[in-house]
């Protein structure tokens, strides 16, 4: 039965080395496609997970790209850069308040830095869509500056 076991995650490692190979290639379906009997075969692989979401966000699938990286998150629920994503792909199903839930998380995480690093990353990528066949990128500051600092609600254009 360990046999089984250790053929697995052989093949685990296999498929994920595969699908990475697609993502770089920008094959985003076809990594998907991998990623999903590396998921089966060790579901728990946080690689897997997060480029599985990448890959499921960056072929239109982003409902899945939320259930993979939402799995990710009981594993790291602090990991600012998954946040992120969990916000843009919220944002896209227009799950509001998954959403905001999701953003919070994430400036509460940033808190929680030391200062030094937070001032390295004000801001992260709070959206990202086509419209007018460009792709636009939403970026939010986590703390507004300025006189003229003015926070708009999130709202994509198409």
């Amino acid at each position: 039965m360990a046999w089984m076991i250790v053929l697995a995650l052989q093949d685990a490692d296999k498929l994920l080395e595969d699908a990475n190979a697609l993502m770089e290639q920008e094959k985003y379906a076809e990594a998907l496609a991998t990623y999903e009997p590396c998921l089966k075969a060790a579901p728990d692989r946080e690689a897997a997970l997060y480029n599985g979401g990448l890959s499921a966000y960056l072929s239109g699938k982003v409902e899945r790209a939320a259930e993979l990286w939402e799995k990710l998150r009981a594993k790291t629920p602090e990991d600012r850069q998954l946040l992120a994503k969990l916000v843009q792909a919220y944002s896209a199903l227009k799950k509001t308040e998954k959403r905001d839930e999701t953003r919070k998380a994430l400036f509460e995480a940033r808190a929680k830095l030391p200062e030094a690093e937070r001032d390295k990353a004000p801001s992260y990528c709070r959206e990202q869509f086509e419209c007018a066949k460009k792709k636009v990128m939403v970026f939010e500051y986590f703390e507004l500056k300025g006189e003229r600092a003015l926070r708009h609600p999130p709202s994509p254009c198409c």
